[in-house]
C-alpha cells in the first residue's frame, strides 16, 4: 500500500463510486469482468480500477487459470476507511429522490388529483441551470389559493436546497379535461409521479 495515499482516491470520482457501491456488497471472489457486467461499467475500466484497489491494498487479487479473481480486503486500513464513509452515504438519496420525497410529503394531498415532476429533471437530462417542472391538477378551481400558496413556499425551498427553480403547471380538473391531450401534459403524465 502507497502510505501517502488518502483512502479516499480510491472513490474520487463518479465512475470509482458506481463500483465501490456494488464492491461494497460482494461476500466471495468475483472477476472483472462480471463485476463490469454488475456495474454496467467498461471491462477495461473496471480493471483499471480494480488494480488501483489493489495497490491500496482494499482488494486481494489471484489468478486461477486464465481468470483474474478479486475479493475484498475486510482487514485494509482502506477499506475500513472507506466503509465508514459508506456506510453514512448509502442511505443519502440522490437529489431527484429526495426533491420527489419533499413534494409528496409538503404538497397538501387532500387538495391534489395528481401531480408529476416533468421535464429534463424526470428524463435525467437536467443540466445544473435547468428548472425543476411540476405539473399539478387541483382537486377543485377553489384550492388554487391555497395551493399557490404552498407552492411559493416550496419554490423557496427547493431553490434554497438545490439553487433551481421550481416551475409549476396548475390546471383545475376541468382545465385538465380539455386539454389532456396537448403535449405538455401527456410528457408531464410520463414524468415521475408525485400524487
Amino acid at each position: 500500500m502507497d502510505l501517502n495515499a488518502m483512502p479516499y482516491e480510491l472513490v474520487n470520482s463518479r465512475v470509482k463510486m458506481e463500483l465501490f457501491t456494488v464492491i461494497m456488497g460482494l461476500k466471495t471472489e468475483i472477476t472483472a469482468g462480471e463485476l463490469a457486467r454488475q456495474a454496467k461499467l467498461p471491462v477495461m475500466t473496471v480493471s483499471r480500477i480494480l488494480n488501483s484497489y489493489c495497490a491500496m491494498n482494499a482488494m486481494y487479487h489471484r489468478r486461477a487459470g486464465n481468470m483474474n479473481l478479486f475479493r475484498v480486503n475486510e482487514e485494509s486500513y482502506a477499506y475500513k476507511a472507506l466503509n465508514s464513509f459508506y456506510s453514512a452515504l448509502k442511505n443519502v438519496k440522490n437529489p431527484v429522490e429526495y426533491i420527489k420525497d419533499t413534494l409528496k410529503e409538503k404538497l397538501p394531498i387532500k387538495l391534489i388529483e395528481k401531480a408529476y415532476i416533468y421535464g429534463s429533471v424526470a428524463s435525467g437530462k437536467s443540466k445544473p441551470e435547468s428548472d425543476i417542472d411540476l405539473f399539478v391538477v387541483a382537486n377543485s378551481k377553489k384550492y388554487l389559493q391555497k395551493l399557490e400558496n404552498v407552492l411559493n413556499e416550496l419554490e423557496t425551498y427547493i431553490s434554497r436546497s438545490f439553487g433551481n427553480t421550481l416551475v409549476t403547471y396548475m390546471i383545475t380538473p376541468d382545465e385538465y379535461k380539455m386539454k389532456k391531450n396537448l403535449g405538455v401534459i401527456k410528457e408531464a403524465e410520463k414524468g415521475i409521479k408525485i400524487i
